[in-house]
Order: structure tokens, then C-alpha cells, then sequence
């Protein structure tokens, strides 16, 4: 799911399921939407290089499977409800 070429579709297509099949059980199993699950986990991976430090946003954006760093910033927040930069110095101040 870091890859940015991860394909949900394509998981979908080669489990042999249909799109809303596969929901339901995703649903069942972990109890969030397949995308929401997958966000969540990126943005986790994201806020795990950002504690380390030794990467450029661009770099965790693209280690965590954004295609788009926009994108990744307007996740994180919405997600943390911090931008990255935020993040990063309320993690400093610990």
C-alpha cells in the first residue's frame, strides 16, 4: 500500500470479486472503507518519517505511495487535523 502504483482496482480485479463484494468483506474485517483504511495507514507511515526526520516531504509523500505531495499535505491535515509542519514541531517540543 507505500507503492504509489498500488491499484485498488487491481487487487480487486485479480482477487476475481466484484468491487462491492469486496467492500462488504473489507468492511467487516477492519471496520473502515478499503481507501480510508489505506490513507490511514500511509499517513502512520508518514508521521513515523517525519518523527525520524531524515526525509523532505516530498521524500515521505512518495515513500508512503503519494503520487502527489499536495495530496499527501491536504491528507495529513485532514487526517491530524496538523499540516506536516506542525507535526513536526509539536514532536520537537516533546
Amino acid at each position: 500500500i507505500y507503492e504509489p502504483d498500488f491499484s485498488l482496482g487491481s487487487t480487486i480485479h485479480h482477487a476475481g470479486i466484484s468491487r462491492a463484494y469486496f467492500n462488504r468483506l473489507f468492511r467487516a474485517g477492519f471496520h473502515s472503507a478499503p481507501m480510508e483504511y489505506i490513507i490511514t495507514k500511509r499517513i502512520n507511515r508518514a508521521k513515523q518519517l517525519i518523527r525520524a526526520g531524515n526525509n523532505s516531504n516530498e521524500e515521505i509523500a512518495a515513500l508512503c505511495g503519494f503520487n502527489n505531495v499536495e495530496y499527501f499535505y491536504m491528507m495529513f491535515k485532514k487526517t491530524t487535523g496538523r499540516t506536516t509542519k506542525e507535526y513536526k514541531k509539536d514532536r520537537e517540543l516533546l
